[in-house]
């Protein structure tokens, strides 16, 4: 599917669609506790319904409706094999509780996930391996990814007590502390030894749980980005208090000097002059792409650190940052881990997401003052994680053709 995204001014109010970070690891929780768990405010993107197909396999038995996400109990399963679809993080906590808990089963994906380099998975079920005789104590490597240590920190209260989690060059530590945070909720309380050594601090009984999904602040990052260079935007849903890494967005727009209303239920973001800035996005990689498209309205050079991590995505998102902006004329280079970007007069032109939603999406707001029309190719792969992301666009006014 093309997405024909013309130049445009937007104004209009919106809800932030909820976090599949959090729904995922919401999900996985409910099930491993066996708490009955109600999930308002989901977001049914693909990630999503991966995870829950995943978790009724092993027998868990959800009820979902428009309005919420129902965990109601399990029958004990263990099948050969399991899909993770395109989920890097389904995959990742699956891949870690199948390990320490022993059961066997065959974890497999689909389309990009095949694509994508998972060593860091295999290299870690085999240090767990390594501990079969001492299991009280694991040690793993995170620094290419948090999502292994969040399944074995999931998995922690199943465990002998005492059992330690030691980790190495521990990386994207938000998301650490967003699973730690989500745990407490369902009455386990992790001690953490500065992201090196953590283990099962305190744990009481929880019957039944209410959560409200958050909004996702990496998804909330594009509209904001779209009001601070195409207008304005109210943005309601999101939580100035979230442990999720992308609320970092915050920072660089006011670094950049957008015209920033924050309140107690929403943020409001209007269209200004807008400076270069720097930014390390070792924690936060999935915040690059959109820097990009802001990277290239502002004045001067900015600079984008970390971006060796965006290797290992749903692409390359190096290699495709760099070959699509190029299309549309932007000044974009790479200096060792970080992109240097110029000021930009935008191209229209036809450029591809790779198959990659935020590549989709941040193509889609660059579009925004270009001076032709961007065709965006295989657009529909936003339903990974956004996939009201262009209807949204259109109810704020941005101009879009198929």
């Amino acid at each position: 599917m093309k997405k024909i995204i013309n130049a445009s001014a937007i104004e209009g109010e919106l809800f932030a669609p909820s976090s599949k970070s959090y729904i995922t690891r919401a999900l996985f929780a409910s099930y491993l506790y066996d708490i009955k768990t109600i999930i308002t405010n989901p977001n049914f993107c693909d990630d999503v319904r991966s995870t829950i197909a995943v978790l009724e396999s092993l027998g868990a038995r959800y009820i979902n409706d428009r309005n919420q996400i129902s965990y109601t109990g399990k029958i004990n399963v263990v099948p050969e094999n399991i899909n993770c679809g395109e989920s890097g993080l389904c995959y990742r906590l699956m891949s870690a509780i199948n390990a320490v808990l022993g059961l066997n089963i065959n974890i497999s994906g689909s389309s990009s996930l095949l694509n994508r380099d998972l060593s860091d998975v295999d290299e870690n079920v085999e240090l767990i391996r390594r501990y079969d005789d001492n299991t009280d104590r694991f040690k793993i490597n995170s620094n290419r990814s948090s999502q292994f240590l969040s399944g074995l920190l999931l998995a922690l209260p199943l465990l002998n007590e005492g059992t330690i989690i030691e980790v190495e060059d521990a990386t994207s530590l938000p998301y650490i502390d967003l699973t730690i945070e989500i745990m407490k909720e369902f009455g386990f309380e992790i001690a953490n030894d500065n992201y090196q050594k953590f283990c099962l601090k305190s744990k009481w009984d929880v019957d039944y749980i209410i959560l409200n999904a958050e909004g996702d602040w990496s998804s909330a990052s594009y509209l904001l980005v779209a009001g601070a260079i195409a207008g304005n935007i109210k943005l309601k849903g999101i939580d100035n208090n979230s442990k999720q890494a992308d609320k970092a967005i915050l920072e660089v727009l006011k670094q950049v000097g957008a015209n920033l209303e924050i309140t107690a239920d929403s943020i409001t973001v209007r269209k200004n002059v807008l400076n270069s800035f720097e930014y390390d996005a070792t924690n936060s990689p999935d915040l690059i792409p959109v820097l990009v498209a802001l990277a290239v309205n502002c004045e001067g050079e900015s600079i984008i650190r970390g971006i060796d991590r965006l290797v290992n995505k749903e692409s390359n998102r190096l290699a495709t940052i760099y070959s699509e902006f190029k299309k549309l004329n932007c000044d974009i280079h790479i200096d060792k881990d970080s992109f240097i970007i110029k000021n930009s007069d935008i191209n229209g032109g036809v450029v591809k997401s790779h198959h990659d939603h935020r590549i989709a999406m941040s193509l889609a707001i660059a579009a925004l003052n270009a001076n032709s029309a961007i065709t965006i190719e295989d657009a529909e792969c936003v339903s990974k994680s956004y996939p009201n992301f262009f209807e949204d666009l259109k109810l704020i006014g941005v101009n879009i053709n198929e």
